[in-house]
């Protein structure tokens, strides 16, 4: 350790700075004049106080499975951006909209900067200084804060990934055999908030690079047994989860989404993207102009930016000038673990055949469920972040660097760059600021979550339908406030124009506004257990409630829970899922109880 960390406080008082540097970097550029925020944002944050509506009148083990305000009542827990069983809905639920946002992002940052440490200095064994370089890394990543300023707040919990990854490692490798236990079941709760928190279109990501980091740590430890936790892991995290999955699966089945993804022309471009993208700044335009797509998507500056600094490409230079007598040598260690090197390069190396178009593979991509709707194929660079963190890293640790004015550049490299791009950004190109961009407008919905509350929550209800099949307003998802249900809502996985939402069987093709009630035959409300289980149900996708479903349709307006019919297979899903947990926290409890009678007795 370098004398500047021989002192713990000045090591705390570092590392805390740190901190507060991004976190206000953070809070002043999230929420502009008390009330703006980035456009999406309008996803997720009325599902958040739809959540607290739903808490409020039920409890909060109660699943809210259908959503009445939205495009005339649609399924919600199935949806896999779905986020009501996440501790950022217990924020929502207990602060104000502007205090949870930043009480949210404060704590996913804070969450992802010691996770990381833990990650370097703990299970990699690296020391403080270089750690802590790392974790500065991964806090200032382009991925992270862009996907904060953009508002796809369930992306953000890429935040986890190493804390979870820690303590699949700690679970392998501690040996006290309660703790590793301890360990193992707290990972699969990780692991599967994930699922519950809206994080689905991301997993494929996040368990490749999941596994490509304990592929790593197995390589520079010479242990197996990680690669043993991490597949007990995921089997559990996915029992655990499997009812929500398969909920998913259902709606995704029954509309299925598939989106031509955007690929690169060769490989030349991508070198070009992926320098860019990582390690400088990205640069929207050429790849507007390099994409192979014959209808080009724009793909804007946060799908692109992933930037983990210039540090690493400086880094490693400075390393093959201090081992240039030694670098080309062939270690013994190296035929000693060729097999499992290789495959890590391999892993390494596989996403760029999702950037580039490769006659018939790309065309192969395309038509694979839930990987074609990965359409923005850049996503997949994410899985570089925390490899190329642990490579930059190690090469900082083997170099053995004790000269503390290159160890507080190398700390304050990746914060000068990554806060210096946002501002050139609203220096050259104004209109793409994160201050322009920002055009949500939370206010209403700050002052209706604010007064709500279990006296008069029994106002809230759902009393008319409206279709105005305008797409740019902001407040599509918002008609709990008025008590509406908007037709024309916000919900992606009935495609960005909602064109595949049977609309018309409600508002017959034309602009519709009415109070909720029935004819002869229906309800002119859509009955949302035929967007999922309709063979189960009786009924087609798009039916409405029949006219003689009062008590159901009064009880769906009012935001409480109806009976439905599920399928056999969700049955068993759902048992296996509430089984896998029973037993989990009985174990975890015991375990628990174990492990601290064991400390009393020494």
């Amino acid at each position: 350790m370098i004398k500047i960390f021989k002192n713990k406080k000045n090591f705390i008082f570092l590392s805390i700075s740190i901190f507060i540097i991004q976190q206000l970097f953070i809070q002043n550029n999230l929420i502009f004049n008390n009330s703006l925020v980035a456009e999406d944002f309008k996803f997720f944050i009325p599902n958040l106080i739809f959540g607290k509506i739903w808490y409020l009148k039920n409890t909060i083990i109660a699943t809210p499975h259908f959503a009445p305000h939205l495009c005339g009542g649609i399924p919600y827990h199935a949806d896999p951006q779905s986020i009501y069983y996440s501790f950022i809905q217990i924020i929502f639920i207990l602060f104000d909209v502007p205090i949870a946002i930043k009480i949210t992002f404060f704590l996913l940052s804070l969450i992802a900067y010691i996770g990381i440490y833990l990650l370097l200095n703990i299970s990699f064994k690296y020391d403080a200084s270089s750690s802590l370089i790392g974790s500065t890394l991964f806090l200032f990543s382009g991925f992270f804060i862009s996907r904060v300023f953009t508002g796809h707040l369930s992306y953000t919990y890429a935040a986890l990934i190493p804390v979870y990854c820690f303590f699949v490692i700690e679970a392998a490798r501690h040996n006290n055999l309660y703790i590793n236990k301890i360990f193992l079941i707290l990972s699969i709760f990780i692991l599967s908030s994930f699922f519950f928190a809206g994080a689905t279109p991301m997993m494929l990501i996040f368990i490749y690079t999941i596994f490509l980091i304990i592929l790593i740590y197995a390589y520079v430890n010479n242990s197996f047994k990680s690669l043993n936790c991490l597949l007990v892991s995921i089997f559990f995290s996915i029992l655990l989860s499997f009812s929500k999955i398969t909920y998913s699966l259902y709606f995704l089945n029954n509309f299925p989404r598939k989106i031509e993804g955007t690929v690169l022309n060769n490989i030349l471009d991508f070198f070009y993207v992926f320098l860019t993208n990582l390690f400088l700044a990205p640069n929207p335009f050429f790849f507007d102009q390099h994409q192979y797509n014959s209808n080009k998507i724009y793909i804007s500056f946060n799908e692109l930016q992933y930037s983990i600094s210039v540090l690493p490409l400086l880094v490693l230079f400075l390393y093959l000038v201090n081992k240039k007598k030694n670098f080309f040598n062939i270690e013994e260690k190296f035929f000693k673990k060729k097999i499992l090197c290789t495959l890590i390069l391999f892993l390494l190396f596989i996403p760029i055949f999702f950037l580039i178009q490769v006659p018939y593979l790309s065309e192969l991509l395309n038509k694979i469920p839930i990987f074609s709707s990965i359409w923005v194929r850049t996503r997949w660079t994410f899985i570089y972040t925390i490899p190329f963190i642990i490579f930059t890293v190690e090469m900082i640790s083997s170099m053995r660097i004790n000269n503390n004015k290159i160890i507080i550049l190398f700390l304050f490299i990746p914060i000068i760059q990554i806060i210096s791009t946002y501002y050139l950004i609203n220096l050259f190109f104004p209109h793409k600021s994160l201050l322009n961009r920002s055009t949500y407008d939370i206010s209403s919905l700050a002052k209706f979550s604010n007064s709500i509350n279990k006296m008069n929550i029994d106002k809230i209800k759902i009393e008319y339908i409206q279709d105005k099949n305008n797409f740019t307003e902001m407040d599509l998802n918002e008609g709990f406030i008025v008590n509406v249900s908007k037709i024309f809502c916000y919900s992606p996985i009935f495609g960005y124009n909602l064109e595949k939402l049977p609309r018309d069987n409600i508002t017959k093709g034309q602009l519709y506004f009415s109070k909720i009630e029935h004819d002869q035959k229906n309800y002119n409300l859509f009955n949302p257990s035929c967007f999922l289980f309709p063979k189960e149900n009786y009924c087609k996708i798009g039916d409405l409630f029949n006219s003689n479903d009062n008590k159901r349709v009064s009880d769906f307006l009012n935001y409480k829970s109806i009976d439905f019919n599920i399928s056999k297979v969700q049955k068993i899903s759902n048992f296996i899922s509430m089984i896998t947990f029973l037993i989990l926290i009985i174990i975890f409890v015991i375990l628990s109880i174990q492990y601290l009678k064991s400390k009393h007795n020494k």
